[in-house]
């Protein structure tokens, strides 16, 4: 017998399991469009331009796309410093062992 068929024969439960969560994730997905398609049908053509300008406003995604590139920057600094950090703790511990404390 297959290997495989084997393994799911072991666990029936973990098949359950897996069918479940599949239907859910299906059955949102399904439904989740429905509204999407729903909802597209009932706004209003004033609602839809302003999302449409909202999303085509250059200077607003200039000004985001800088905000996350400053922030990307912050967190890349802080790490770099963690790391420092990290390696002069590691080599502090190391001299304290050697001194035999």
């Amino acid at each position: 017998m297959d290997p495989l068929l084997e393994v799911i024969q072991g666990h029936p439960l973990a098949l359950i399991s897996f069918g479940v969560v599949l239907a859910v994730i299906v059955g949102i997905r399904h439904l989740g469009l429905g509204q999407g398609q729903r909802a597209a049908q009932q706004g209003s053509a004033v609602d839809q331009g302003r999302i449409l300008g909202a999303v085509i406003d250059g200077k607003k995604a200039d000004e985001i796309i800088a905000a996350i590139n400053r922030l990307c920057d912050l967190l890349e600094h802080q790490a770099m410093e963690e790391e420092v950090e990290r390696r002069a703790n590691a080599r502090f511990k190391e001299w304290r062992e050697r001194a035999g404390r």
